[in-house]
């Protein structure tokens, strides 16, 4: 799922299980700083990015609230330095994600301590 250029869509309720991305986001990808989705109430399960990184979610200078989602062996292993990050959210540039009352359980990144969310601009 992508959204940019100001969407904010609700998205609550589903079951995100073995998506791909090639570059920003197994399930998810986030850009633009007038995003905001609500992402509420969802599965996250065996998500897969091979690029810069969040095996669930990317959020690229978007503002989405995450709350009371579930991240279950997520994973986001690119090699090249700065990628492979977040095993289940990776948090880029101006983003400020509103997190609360999250489930993260066997996430995986690269070979980074940042198994859950990784952060960097």
């Amino acid at each position: 799922m992508f959204c940019a250029i100001g969407s904010s869509p609700l998205i609550s309720g589903n079951k995100f299980i073995e998506n791909n991305g090639a570059d920003h986001g197994g399930a998810i990808a986030l850009e633009d700083s007038d995003t905001k989705p609500v992402i509420v109430n969802n599965l996250f399960k065996g998500n897969y990015v091979a690029g810069t990184g969040g095996g669930a979610i990317n959020a690229l200078d978007a503002t989405p609230w995450i709350v009371n989602n579930t991240f279950v062996e997520n994973r986001a292993t690119n090699t090249n330095a700065y990628d492979g990050n977040g095993g289940a959210i990776i948090v880029r540039r101006t983003a400020n994600p509103f997190m609360v009352n999250n489930i993260f359980y066997k996430n995986k990144a690269r070979d980074w301590n940042d198994p859950f969310v990784g952060c960097w601009k």
